[in-house]
């Protein structure tokens, strides 16, 4: 295993997000950050999944104090992608592990919308979903 300091935190629900992250973002400070932890990913770091502050967080404008100001709304984000890919908070695992699941246990199988639908962010990820894997709310609401 590697050392704690290789370790890097990564809140449960920004596995979505860098699955569908497009270039845009709160800040062009933030969309750039973002751009960086994503070439990050491409070495298949070690992550622990949290529900707090990570390594996006940072350069995050709603990030006050090491606090999120949306905190209980993203928390219920964290908590359902935790449940989803079976994980418990504070596991870790690699890059690849932690994508495949959030890949292949929401969203193909069409369950982000039940995660985060309330996110401003939304528009964009329905978009990238309907890109990727086709229709897939409807099959998933369709029982397929």
């Amino acid at each position: 295993m590697k050392n704690q300091k290789d370790i890097l935190k990564l809140r449960a629900h920004h596995g979505m997000c860098l699955a569908f992250f497009e270039g845009k973002g709160y800040s062009d400070t933030f969309t750039l950050h973002m751009g960086i932890i994503l070439e990050k990913m491409r070495g298949n770091p070690v992550l622990q999944i949290v529900t707090n502050g990570d390594m996006i967080c940072k350069k995050c404008p709603n990030s006050k104090e090491n606090t999120c100001i949306t905190q209980e709304k993203v928390k219920i984000y964290d908590q359902k992608v935790l449940a989803a890919c079976e994980l418990s908070k504070g596991v870790t695992l690699s890059w690849e592990e932690f994508s495949f699941l959030v890949e292949e246990r929401i969203l193909k199988k069409g369950k982000r919308r039940e995660i985060c639908s309330n996110c401003q962010w939304h528009e964009i990820c329905q978009r990238k979903e309907l890109e990727r894997y086709g229709n897939s709310q409807k099959r998933n609401a369709a029982g397929d």
